[in-house]
């Protein structure tokens, strides 16, 4: 890995361009501030610009917008009532997130390896993770991260495409918005696709505002190209 100083971006060079290939890698992408010296380090290491996406803040010391009444069979859970079995949240999240924006599909994420990065991360709080639960089944869910302290990041909101547009992906962000603010926590943060535009529009119902930009970096990974160095 390589970084400049005063440039926002990791990309991976040299030597591990070539332990990347002995797997197989054929694409490498990352992302990286949306300013020019950050874009030019990317460009001088042979990575191509691709999609724009968005980082957006919320003071949560300021007025919040009030939870939406609940749905008529819906009913609201935290992540903290599947700790003895997750696999209902799972399921949401494998049905919910084969069609968001990017580059990457989740089809092939495993229960086992989704549980090992994604559930039991140390920072992820499992009281203010929220579910919107229809007829027993999970139907829409927000993760929230936290530092233990004041800032609090939303991980990922998803609803299963049979529930969408009944404003379930609002109730549960606002619900734990909510719950973030009681426990003393004071920032907001999440970030989204530019294509994105139904959560860009939950988002900014909710009070987001956009506070940086990054830029994907894409590069091929041609089997015997050289790498490119400096």
């Amino acid at each position: 890995m390589e970084n400049e100083s005063q440039v926002r971006v990791v990309i991976v060079t040299g030597a591990g361009e070539a332990y990347l290939r002995a797997l197989g890698v054929t694409h490498v992408r990352c992302w990286a501030d949306d300013e020019p010296p950050s874009l030019s380090f990317g460009e001088r290491h042979g990575y191509r610009t691709g999609r724009t996406g968005h980082f957006n803040h919320l003071d949560l010391t300021g007025p919040l917008p009030a939870v939406p009444p609940l749905p008529p069979g819906v009913e609201l859970r935290t992540a903290g009532d599947y700790l003895a079995d997750p696999r209902p949240v799972y399921r949401l999240f494998h049905e919910a997130s084969q069609d968001e924006p990017g580059h990457l599909t989740w089809d092939a994420l495993g229960y086992q390896e989704w549980y090992d990065t994604s559930w039991t991360r140390p920072d992820l709080d499992h009281g203010l993770s929220t579910v919107a639960v229809v007829d027993g089944e999970p139907a829409a869910l927000t993760f929230a991260q936290t530092d233990g302290a004041t800032r609090y990041w939303s991980a990922g909101t998803d609803t299963r495409p049979a529930h969408r547009r009944r404003g379930l992906a609002k109730l549960v962000k606002a619900a734990s918005l909510h719950r973030a603010r009681s426990a003393g926590l004071t920032d907001a943060y999440t970030a989204n696709d530019s294509t994105n535009a139904p959560m860009l529009a939950v988002n900014s119902r909710l009070g987001y505002r956009c506070c940086a930009d990054e830029r994907e970096l894409l590069k091929e990974l041609r089997s015997g190209s050289p790498a490119v160095s400096g």
